[in-house]
């Protein structure tokens, strides 16, 4: 159960601090046993090269183009919301093949490229207003 009252900042804050805590640390887990689950489907290790580049470089692209894109909104929340949802959703699906690894680590990366703009939007907004 949540505080009635929270001691530093305010609930904007503290619920994406609390959201970003729970996303990072499901991210690590992942992270950590990707190379070890990749190996158990009896792949190589180029593959994790290809999928954590494909990922990371997704990224990078998407939160060039959320951080226009969330500049120009009135309501950034929903933005943030979509792409927490987007993550949550690719990091916990479940995977048979390479493949599945490829579009999941692709989709949770996308996901967290279109939130993370956002979300510091949000922060700076509570911060200085």
């Amino acid at each position: 159960m949540l505080p009635l009252h929270v001691p530093v900042g305010n609930h904007t804050t503290f619920g994406i601090g609390l959201t970003g805590l729970f996303s990072d640390w499901s991210h690590e887990i992942a992270t950590a046993i990707l190379p070890a689950f990749l190996a158990s489907l009896g792949v190589g290790p180029g593959w994790l090269g290809l999928i954590e580049g494909t990922a990371d470089g997704l990224s990078s692209f998407s939160e060039l183009a959320a951080g226009h894109y969330t500049d120009r909104l009135k309501h950034r929340k929903p933005l943030v919301q979509s792409g927490c949802v987007v993550t949550t959703l690719a990091t916990g699906a479940l995977a048979t093949s390479v493949w599945h690894v490829l579009i999941a680590r692709t989709s949770a990366w996308l996901g967290r490229g279109i939130r993370t703009p956002g979300r510091k939007a949000l922060l700076a907004v509570r911060r200085f207003s």
